[in-house]
């Protein structure tokens, strides 16, 4: 089975036309999330490694997700480094607010529509769209190259398999996900409230489904442009911070 090269999450499947297509179809959920996930923080220590971070890098992602689907964050940032602790976890509650915005919104269309348009308004995959932070993954092997590991994971019986990075410090296993971007634990917290905003409407006013999928369409492109726009930014930001040879600047 393929298995992507770096990274907790499919970011190569990721580029601008990519996230405009996602918009368009109210599916931005997935790209907001992954790049959400590419942001950077300031640099704070570590926490102290203890008994129970006496773990396997396997061991580490299994307890990690038991923390995400508990909803432990604070014992969950003990897993994560500490320049990616803060935006991280910004990330996983935006998450959590866009699901139950999604929720509010699909149960709006049911009462007001009908159960037959549920589906054509249903995100609830965004669960499942943030790699090793899913919801429901099969955990398949580990790989330890000195104080670097990685972990294969499907998500939601997904292919490509995908790689969760970890390095040890500080004495434990700790993910890694790629470069991120500040920003976009707003934009996710911003398609939420486009979805809870058009649940409430649909129940103050009598719409059809296309007159709902109309004003959907409109806002959340509006979101995948500016997406698009820090992005854009973010890969400029990135190209200028090596050299032409690939190595970091002095």
């Amino acid at each position: 089975m393929p298995v992507p090269e770096r990274g907790a999450f499919a970011y190569r499947s990721m580029n601008h036309s990519h996230a405009l297509r996602f918009a368009q179809s109210v599916r931005l959920t997935r790209v907001l999330v992954a790049a959400a996930l590419m942001a950077t923080s300031a640099c704070r220590r570590n926490e102290p490694a203890s008994a129970n971070d006496l773990l396997s890098p396997m061991e580490t992602a299994r307890r990690i997700h038991e923390l995400r689907n508990a909803g432990s964050f604070s014992e969950l940032g003990r897993y994560l480094l500490a320049e990616q602790r803060e935006v991280v976890l910004s990330v996983l509650r935006a998450v959590d607010h866009l699901a139950a915005a999604d929720q509010q919104l699909r149960s709006a269309v049911e009462s007001q529509l009908g159960p037959a348009d549920v589906a054509d308004f249903d995100h609830s995959d965004l669960v499942n769209s943030v790699g090793l932070f899913s919801r429901d993954l099969a955990f398949i092997e580990e790989e330890i190259n000195g104080e670097e590991a990685g972990v294969i994971i499907q998500v939601a019986d997904r292919l490509p398999l995908e790689r969760a990075q970890f390095v040890r410090r500080d004495g434990a296993w700790r993910v890694r996900t790629d470069s991120p971007i500040p920003e976009m634990p707003g934009e996710i917290e911003r398609l939420a409230e486009i979805l809870t905003d058009e649940a409430s409407r649909l129940r103050e006013r009598q719409l059809s489904a296309a007159q709902l999928r109309k004003e959907l369409d409109s806002r959340i492109l509006a979101a995948g442009r500016r997406l698009d726009a820090l992005t854009r930014r973010s890969g400029e930001s990135a190209s200028t911070s090596v050299q032409g040879d690939g190595s970091p600047p002095d």
